[in-house]
């Protein structure tokens, strides 16, 4: 027997589900950008050995002055990279602190504001989508 489900809880479950999947992308950029920021930073650092070494050797001022030119666009990179860090964490809290209620308590608010048919109904989704993944 098929219940339907109020617009009031199917709202609530999208809102619920839509916010963490905000949240899970936001924390995958941010992971992107940390491991290209250390990316950069090792390249930079590399870079800086290589310009050292070529001040030690007596290298050509053109030599010196390209390893600084790369440097300096590694710096540039590495500051655009730190702002992306920067965005995408206030946009993470930005998100969070919007939450009414806290992660274990979405259910929790879900299930205290559904009535018996509506539990019954989403009770028997969740076990076949249980039961489906298995």
């Amino acid at each position: 027997m098929e219940f339907l489900i109020s617009f009031d809880l199917l709202f609530q479950v999208t809102d619920i589900v839509n916010r963490r999947q905000t949240i899970t992308h936001m924390e995958q950029d941010m992971e992107r950008y940390l491991h290209h920021r250390q990316r950069l930073s090792k390249k930079r650092e590399k870079t800086f050995r290589r310009r050292d070494e070529a001040i030690r050797a007596g290298k050509e001022a053109t030599v010196v002055a390209e390893l600084n030119d790369q440097i300096d666009g590694l710096n540039a990179n590495i500051e655009y990279v730190q702002e992306q860090i920067t965005e995408c964490q206030a946009n993470i809290m930005e998100v969070m602190e919007g939450k009414d209620e806290v992660d274990a308590g979405d259910v929790a608010v879900v299930i205290d504001h559904c009535s018996l048919q509506e539990a019954k109904y989403m009770l028997e989704h969740f076990l076949q989508l249980t039961i489906n993944k298995v």
